[in-house]
């Protein structure tokens, strides 16, 4: 299902050069960072901060390009990562309605397919950080696309309280900031 899901989504995995300055703005941004070393469980973490990025100028099918070719080049030959699994930070600081109205359904819907059909990561948690009022309609459609087990893997965050995340993934993984 996976090489059928990369041959039919072609926006996401075709072409993945680094160097196209489209994918250089977010690379650049820094909206998808894998943290050095692994949470007190062994996984691997990444943090992705959807507020950096321009949602007037940055299409949303280079941001899932660009988050597919981070998670890849950071699990390629990870044997630990691809046994204990992956866990997704999710700081929303910064996001707005332009944001918002940048996701539609369809992408949405896509985008849970790859994560928890098609692709051969094993995510193990979701924490949701800093998330702004006018992002929960969102969450709460993308949650809608979720399969069970993975909407029992979210993990949101009351601003200004991490000490949930904390605890689950342990200080040192964790960027100072």
């Amino acid at each position: 299902f996976h090489h059928t899901v990369r041959g039919n989504l072609p926006t996401w995995f075709d072409n993945w050069d680094p160097r196209q300055p489209q994918l250089q703005a977010i690379l650049q941004a820094g909206m998808h960072l894998p943290l050095r070393g692994y949470d007190r469980h062994g996984r691997r973490v990444i943090l992705m901060r959807g507020g950096v990025s321009d949602p007037g100028n940055t299409k949303k099918e280079d941001e899932f390009k660009v988050s597919t070719m981070v998670m890849e080049f950071a699990m390629d030959g990870d044997i630990q990562a691809n046994i204990c699994g992956i866990v997704f930070i999710q700081d929303m600081a910064g996001m707005t309605a332009s944001h918002a109205l940048s996701l539609n359904p369809a992408v949405a819907k896509k985008a849970m397919t790859v994560w928890q059909d098609a692709y051969p990561a094993r995510p193990k948690a979701l924490h949701f950080i800093n998330m702004p009022p006018v992002i929960e309609s969102v969450f709460k459609m993308v949650e809608g696309f979720q399969k069970e087990k993975m909407k029992k893997r979210n993990h949101v965050h009351p601003k200004g309280d991490m000490s949930k995340m904390q605890e689950d993934l342990g200080l040192d993984i964790l960027p100072k900031e």
